[in-house]
């Protein structure tokens, strides 16, 4: 079966549960878009036991719902599933690596099941994953890839909308832009024109 066919049995057996707008209050188990996203290369951390390569790949978009909520939307998985998006080594960009990396690949790894040691909410472990991937994993020199009009459809391990009177970020310090949701997960499938 080719993975386009494989994306589309997927999307009717669940697409009807998966948020596309983000107007729905939070926690959506599935979601979907079509936006630029950006991926990024990293290096696992070294502290998991795990027999997985030590190579990943976060990907990341920003949309905005149709009631004016931003959405931060970031998605791990193997950078062997991006074959597809890589045009050889040359291509890659240097792998990165951040302090927080074993907490935040411990709480993807149990897909959001298993709480952060040390943040004190859902909320907490959100932002940590944000601000990492923002000032991090999205610099320009760690980003291989940038691709517009992307359809893409993900599992969500964790949805919060953030409390408004408990952030109080420094735009363009803290986050680039402002912020109202985080969204994290893994990809199902990705696909693009420009592939």
């Amino acid at each position: 079966m080719q993975r386009h066919e494989v994306a589309l049995r997927m999307e009717r057996a669940i697409g009807q549960i998966a948020v596309e707008d983000f107007v729905t209050p939070p926690p959506a188990a599935f979601a979907k878009g079509c936006s630029t996203l950006t991926f990024a290369a990293y290096t696992r951390s070294v502290l998991l036991k795990r027999t997985d390569p030590r190579r990943a790949a976060i990907v990341h978009t920003r949309t905005k719902s149709t009631n004016g909520c931003w959405v931060e939307i970031c998605l791990f998985a193997s950078l062997e599933n991006f074959a597809g998006y890589l045009a050889g080594s040359a291509a890659e960009a240097p792998m990165w690596s951040a302090s927080s990396a074993a907490i935040i690949e411990e709480f993807v790894a149990h897909r959001g099941k298993k709480k952060a040691k040390v943040y004190d909410d859902d909320e907490s472990i959100a932002v940590e994953i944000l601000r990492t991937n923002n000032n991090q994993g999205m610099a320009d020199s760690h980003v291989f890839r940038r691709v517009p009009s992307t359809e893409w459809f993900a599992e969500i391990y964790l949805d919060v909308e953030l409390s408004k009177d408990r952030w109080h970020f420094q735009w363009a310090t803290d986050l680039p832009e402002p912020v109202d949701r985080i969204v994290i997960g893994a990809p199902l499938w990705i696909r693009s024109s420009d592939g």
